[in-house]
Order: C-alpha cells, then sequence, then structure tokens
C-alpha cells in the first residue's frame, strides 16, 4: 500500500490524480492556531476551468501553485 493511498484514505480524498511527496505533512500557525497542513499535487491539468469554464491552451500563463484551504 503506497502512502499515496493511505494518506487519500486518511483525508477522504477521492481524486487518484493527487499526489503527495516525502515531505507532505507539516505543522503551521493559521490564525494564532497550530495546524497540520498537508501538501499535495495535482498531477494532470485539466482540460478547462472548473469555475469558470475556459478551456486551458497555450494563452494561459501559470505562475504558481493555488494554497486550498
Amino acid at each position: 500500500m503506497s502512502h499515496h493511498y493511505s494518506i487519500r484514505n486518511l483525508l477522504n480524498i477521492k481524486d487518484k490524480n493527487i499526489t503527495f511527496d516525502e515531505n507532505f505533512c507539516s505543522t503551521e500557525t493559521i490564525k494564532k492556531v497550530k495546524a497540520k497542513v498537508f501538501h499535495g499535487t495535482l498531477t494532470y491539468q485539466p482540460k478547462a476551468c472548473y469555475a469558470c469554464g475556459h478551456v486551458f491552451d497555450d494563452q494561459i500563463i501559470k505562475h504558481g501553485l493555488n494554497v486550498s484551504h
């Protein structure tokens, strides 16, 4: 059983396209509260934006990663 499966199972994540590296978890202070933060990577580029429906093409420039809370 891979650690990817175990982490997805623990966090109840159904998407198998999310992977976790060796340093997948850290302890951070968020709004003065200590919290465990899990870091994952989406392993593919979606065909279109889920929010607005814009199709991903060579006109879109990716400037980094989005943080999800």
